[in-house]
């Protein structure tokens, strides 16, 4: 497995930092990693001379001109030359082994308003090599001013010159609000589909970056038309994955682009964090078609993360075990993206007090939508009750499929759980 991505470093030969690309290998059979190696960074002076980020590397059979070899890899890449970040574009380079590459001196993509000095630009390259060479469909974010933020996509028959940009439709089966920043595409040809993996949801009070990523899927003819709405697949977020933030998005595929050599499985690798970006590291989860809901599970510490008081989670994802958490039972099984009579049920955290939700959180704060759940009864549906014990400082919040809340006070309906997978 071969892993680009963009950290901080400084450039060779200089004192000056910024954002550079690192390389490395993982061997899968014996689950070694190789040393990390600097394979990009900016070029002093140059419209990329003060920032190299977000690499998307495809394989593939490129020629140069003025170069006689022949490249097996292209590597699309955002970069700036303004300490602010903005006014980004995407540059290509071309490699024979993934390690040294060689740089075309202009950028191959500017944003539609260009300059773009006021925004963040163009950049957060996705791309899919349609026949092996060099044939490339390259799907991208563009914040230019006057046109706001939009996804296009663009086409090359030789690596370095795109034709015109379609918009990439936005909307999506779930009714999610998506404020996009950062995503990647690949094909599955078994479907004739594109998959997206985006996360840019809204922001929270203090947080650098977005906590919530989709899984979505198209139709390859209304993705490359610009047609149609996307379909969700599932959500991943601070409720499953247990990080405040995740960040850029990219799917493990083959060189060309093509997710077929994992279907049904779709892996996903990402930034993960507090807000403080020293904290990310690169994490990465694993998604299945079937079954298509997940267990909700219950736990239960006697002091909680901050030792003081009884807490409960009730969660589809990660608890952080060493605050004393322990399984009590699965209550249910959520739906892993909507189907009809489905709500989402979201995971919201107050204080210390974890709750569940259906619709939004209010004024609690937002872990993520753990799935999705019936809004009617029906056979092989069980009410799930939401519950409370304790009161002021010392409430705690619960689910339970008792409708005396097991002896403690009930809230309320959130709605009818799935009794099996």
């Amino acid at each position: 497995m071969k892993i680009w991505w963009c950290g901080y470093g400084t450039f060779p030969g200089s004192s000056t930092g910024g954002d550079v690309i690192y390389y490395r290998t993982y061997n899968t059979s014996t689950g070694q990693f190789s040393a990390i190696t600097k394979v990009m960074w900016p070029t002093s002076g140059a419209w990329d001379g003060v920032h190299t980020c977000d690499p998307s590397v495809v394989k593939g059979a490129f020629s140069v001109p003025g170069s006689s070899t022949t490249y097996n890899y292209a590597m699309y890449y955002t970069a700036t030359d303004r300490a602010d970040g903005r006014n980004s574009r995407i540059g290509v380079a071309f490699s024979v082994n993934g390690v040294s590459w060689l740089k075309v001196a202009n950028p191959v993509i500017y944003p539609q308003v260009y300059p773009a000095t006021g925004t963040y630009g163009a950049g957060q390259a996705g791309t899919y090599n349609q026949d092996g060479v060099d044939n490339i469909i390259l799907m991208y974010v563009d914040t230019s001013p006057q046109v706001g933020t939009r996804i296009y996509t663009r086409s090359t028959i030789d690596g370095i010159n795109f034709g015109p940009p379609t918009t990439i439709p936005n909307s999506n089966n779930a009714g999610l609000a998506i404020n996009i920043t950062s995503g990647d595409i690949a094909y599955e040809s078994t479907e004739n589909v594109f998959y997206r993996v985006v996360s840019g949801y809204p922001v929270r009070s203090g947080d650098t970056e977005s906590y919530q990523m989709g899984l979505f899927k198209m139709s390859a003819a209304n993705f490359l038309s610009g047609s149609g709405a996307w379909e969700l697949q599932a959500v991943l977020n601070s409720a499953n994955t247990g990080f405040r933030e995740l960040h850029n998005p990219s799917f493990l595929r083959d060189g060309y682009g093509n997710l077929d050599f994992l279907f049904p499985e779709v892996t996903m690798f990402f930034g993960a964090g507090d807000a403080d970006p020293s904290t990310w590291e690169i994490a990465s989860a694993t998604w299945s078609p079937d079954p298509d809901s997940m267990p909700l599970k219950r736990y239960f510490s006697a002091t909680g993360c901050l030792g003081q008081m009884p807490e409960h989670w009730i969660t589809t994802g990660y608890v952080r075990h060493y605050c004393g958490f322990n399984f009590e039972s699965v209550v249910g099984y959520l739906k892993m993206a909507p189907v009809t009579g489905t709500a989402p049920l979201f995971g919201c955290v107050n204080g210390q007090d974890h709750v569940l939700a259906r619709g939004s959180c209010g004024v609690t704060t937002p872990l993520g939508i753990e799935g999705w759940i019936y809004t009617s009864p029906a056979t092989g549906r069980a009410a799930l009750y939401r519950c409370t014990t304790g009161s002021g400082l010392s409430l705690n919040h619960f689910v339970s499929r008792s409708p005396t809340c097991e002896g403690r006070t009930v809230e309320g309906i959130l709605g009818y759980i799935s009794t099996s997978p």
